[in-house]
């Protein structure tokens, strides 16, 4: 404040929280921290000494404090378990912390608060609460953390014969097998999108021990496996069964296994029947074939043996191979006998006695 007169003066103030400090016709005035929330106010008064009855006087208004406060983070989730967590505070004042959670207690150390859950959460569902700072200058001033408290973990299992995979590996033929599953919980089965050739019996079922049959159909291809797969879903956890079942082999049957013709030669008819082309041959020359070759189905082939001129039988094999798989093979053995020896005896000359 700076002080015009033609004498000299003096100053008086009715603050407590203000001093005045003087320096010629400059006059400091300094106050003390409001730490109230409302203003206050008072007059410094400065006084002629040459004549009291000349003063003036200076007003003097001190705001309030405005006080704030914040906490991060605003929001903590803890697992299951017991497990401690720290917030911080912000604040231009103190601050008292309440929390409407028995499961949590909270301890102060300076601006850091330690929040810690101190019992397991023995539920399956989640549990929440709220911890709240108070500026204690100003009550109307909170900060809240809101707290979650994960649910006890479930832990789910299922077995399929005691394995999380199995395979099934039928062969082409129609066919059946039944699988125990082991469930900590209720279940599901589902299979592989297109795999109509596989028939799950049970869907669902619930915690313990069920049996389940799976049932194959017969599989037709002669060109290639087929593969599908049956989950069993409990909760998180899976069993899988792969199933592989194996494709149709190639078959070839014939309606007799030996012919034993005359020796004047003779014909038969065999009835050939293939899941797929084939062709015949025979071992000798003295047997032919008709047709010497066929496709899938039932065909029949005649047989035909050349006269065996000989008085010695013979022997031939007529085999029937498959075109696309040469391992697997048909046999007729023919045995034809030899030709009858015509004895005849004379003499010569001959006479009556």
């Amino acid at each position: 404040v700076t002080v015009t007169t033609n004498g000299t003066f003096t100053v008086s103030e009715d603050i407590s929280w203000l001093t005045a400090s003087t320096s010629g016709n400059k006059i400091t005035l300094t106050t003390t921290a409001n730490t109230g929330t409302s203003s206050r106010t008072g007059s410094v008064t400065f006084t002629c000494n040459e004549d009291t009855s000349k003063s003036a006087t200076v007003s003097v208004t001190q705001s309030g404090t405005t006080y704030s406060i914040s906490v991060s983070p605003t929001s903590l989730s803890f697992s299951s378990g017991v497990e401690s967590k720290s917030v911080t505070v912000t604040t231009n004042g103190t601050f008292t912390v309440s929390e409407d959670i028995s499961w949590l207690t909270a301890s102060t150390s300076g601006n850091t608060v330690e929040l810690t859950v101190f019992t397991e959460n023995t539920s399956t569902s989640s549990r929440t609460g709220t911890v709240t700072f108070t500026c204690k200058e100003d009550t109307s001033k909170t900060a809240t953390v809101n707290v979650t408290q994960a649910g006890k973990e479930i832990t789910y299992s299922i077995t399929a014969d005691s394995k999380t995979n199995m395979s099934w590996t039928p062969t082409y033929l129609a066919d059946s097998k039944t699988i125990s599953i082991v469930a900590s919980h209720a279940w599901t089965a589902t299979k592989t999108t297109g795999a109509d050739w596989l028939t799950v019996e049970t869907t669902s079922g619930s915690s313990g021990t069920t049996s389940v049959k799976l049932s194959v159909t017969t599989n037709s291809s002669t060109t290639s496996s087929r593969t599908g797969k049956v989950t069993f879903k409990c909760g998180t956890a899976t069993a899988v069964v792969t199933v592989t079942q194996s494709k149709m082999p190639y078959v070839i049957t014939v309606s007799r296994a030996t012919w034993s013709p005359a020796a004047a030669g003779a014909s038969v008819n065999v009835s050939v029947t293939s899941n797929g082309s084939w062709s015949a041959s025979s071992s000798k020359t003295w047997i032919t074939i008709s047709p010497k070759t066929g496709t899938n189905g039932q065909s029949t082939v005649t047989l035909t043996a050349a006269a065996n001129t000989s008085t010695s039988s013979r022997t031939a094999t007529v085999t029937f191979k498959s075109s696309v798989d040469s391992s697997v093979t048909k046999t007729v053995t023919v045995t034809q006998a030899g030709k009858e020896m015509t004895y005849s005896i004379s003499v010569s000359p001959t006479f009556s006695m």
